[in-house]
């Protein structure tokens, strides 16, 4: 097994949507819940290349069909925004992953091949602004059968990402995964909500998500959290928002959430400010979203 288990600095501003899921899919779906579950792992300049490697992942439906005949499964991986010199969509692969350890275990079935070809076609159907750069992968998989997942296990889509700085950009990302030209499983893409990975660096940091639409009207924490104290949240010119009583315990799970609905401004110029107070080290997720 893989273990990644370093988590950096980050604001990893993510749009997504989710179609609902009718049937069982061979390729592996985002599930239809929200929000959805969203990690960013950094490993470091592993080749001691002045590139340093970062994994996005991305919780996958948990019901898979028996692939059966063969299927030629793609996903793709999208940026946009104010990317570092050097930014290179590098690898992809689905792996249980232990929501609890970090632990993974890749699926040898799904072998993930860079596709240049997929670029532009992925491009043409994507949500991001123009100028989004993004990168396609394939994979013909024969017939297999799914591991059974064990507790704390679920299936993830990983891509990996090499920067050539050692920080984690605010950019927005959108994944896409599906079958070509199979009207069962058509390629998905994910849109909406705004998701940042918060990290306590010092006892108190703030974050500033600007550019927020209308229709984004709450505010919710989850994931795994550890040392996050008190969040406070203000809505444009509004007063702010608290939420306390948050456990620092490591490995506690909390589902917290705060409407911020009466305080958005028609249009998509909202401006949201959070400050997160805690212990040195802390970490959460952070989505805005409906």
């Amino acid at each position: 097994m893989k273990k990644l288990n370093i988590w950096l600095p980050l604001v990893a501003i993510m749009t997504f949507v989710f179609a609902l899921n009718p049937t069982s899919y061979a390729c592996g779906n985002p599930p239809p819940i929200q929000p959805p579950k969203v990690w960013v792992i950094s490993h470091g300049d592993t080749n001691n290349d002045g590139l340093f490697e970062w994994w996005i992942g991305i919780e996958l439906d948990s019901v898979f069909a028996p692939i059966n005949p063969a299927t030629s499964c793609v996903c793709g991986l999208g940026l946009n925004g104010n990317l570092p010199p050097i930014a290179i969509l590098a690898g992809a692969m689905i792996a249980v992953t232990n929501t609890v350890t970090h632990e993974i275990t890749p699926l040898p079935e799904f072998v993930f091949l860079r596709d240049p070809n997929l670029d532009d076609p992925l491009k043409a159907g994507d949500a991001l602004p123009l100028g989004a750069q993004w990168a396609g992968f394939q994979a013909f998989v024969n017939p297999f059968v799914l591991p059974p997942l064990g507790p704390n296990e679920v299936y993830k889509l990983w891509f990996e990402v090499l920067f050539d700085v050692p920080v984690f950009p605010p950019i927005a990302v959108q994944v896409a995964a599906g079958s070509p030209g199979d009207s069962d499983h058509p390629i998905i893409y994910t849109i909406d909500p705004v998701i940042a990975s918060l990290l306590l660096e010092k006892p108190h940091v703030k974050q500033t998500f600007t550019g927020i639409p209308e229709n984004e009207g709450r505010v919710q924490l989850f994931h795994s959290i550890s040392g996050l104290k008190k969040l406070v949240v203000r809505v444009n010119d509004y007063p702010k928002i608290e939420l306390r009583g948050l456990s620092d315990n490591e490995g506690n799970t909390i589902d917290a959430s705060i409407d911020i609905s009466h305080y958005m401004m028609q249009g998509n110029n909202n401006t949201i400010r959070v400050d997160a107070f805690g212990k040195k080290g802390g970490e959460a997720t952070l989505t805005i979203g409906e």
